[in-house]
């Protein structure tokens, strides 16, 4: 709880990203207890990635915006972020970093992050408007000194 306490009282009109969301639970914290100015959710696993969408869509978005017939069908639950309604693929042309945009939340966005594949001038270029990083969970490898 006390750590949950220092990062909204630092994070307002910040730019948040979060490496290895998993289902995107931390996220989901302090996206709702902040003023953000936007917040990205990452991993690299599509799996992951898709009930990282759903999650999102269910906790933060649906909640403002009216519900999309597509992503609120049970046999598209695991095909979020290719919905054109709701999301927005932003980088098309890279293999190293695909983000998605929400476009009911224009604070909200998804990457597909695989730190394996990643150098740091593109990591830069990406995510320039950075101000915190979130990390929980992580442990420590050689891959994270481009941070």
């Amino acid at each position: 709880m006390v750590f949950l306490r220092l990062i909204t009282q630092s994070c307002f009109y910040r730019n948040i990203l979060e490496l290895g969301s998993g289902l995107g639970f931390l996220g989901l914290v302090v996206y709702q207890m902040c003023e953000l100015s936007s917040f990205t959710f990452s991993d690299c696993h599509s799996e992951v990635l898709q009930g990282l969408a759903y999650n999102v869509q269910l906790n933060l978005i649906n909640r403002k915006t009216q519900h999309c017939e597509f992503c609120d069908s049970k046999n598209n639950e695991n095909n979020m972020l290719q919905c054109d309604n709701c999301w927005e693929n932003q980088s098309p042309n890279d293999d190293d970093i695909v983000q998605w945009k929400s476009r009911n939340d224009n604070k909200i966005s998804i990457s597909k992050l695989d730190w394996e594949r990643v150098d740091s001038k593109t990591l830069m270029e990406q995510f320039l408007d950075i101000d915190i990083i979130l990390a929980a969970g992580k442990s420590y490898q050689l891959v994270f000194n481009i941070l």
